[in-house]
């Protein structure tokens, strides 16, 4: 189990070389991939807060 998991930190995202952002959701004592979000589209997330990504919106 990750460190994470035992810390019971609920979602994490990650954000990949290419701009893609990886949101990752805790269920049990595993992590589960929510969405896939690459540049070019948008995702609006609900949890832990609402938020709409666009990851090209990020970079120059």
């Amino acid at each position: 189990m990750p460190k994470s998991a035992e810390a019971r930190i609920e979602h994490y995202w990650r954000v990949e070389q290419d701009g893609t952002v990886i949101a990752h959701e805790l269920s049990g004592d595993a992590y589960a991939v929510v969405a896939t979000v690459r540049p070019g589209t948008s995702w609006t997330a609900i949890a832990p807060f609402t938020v709409t990504l666009t990851p090209s919106d990020l970079v120059s």
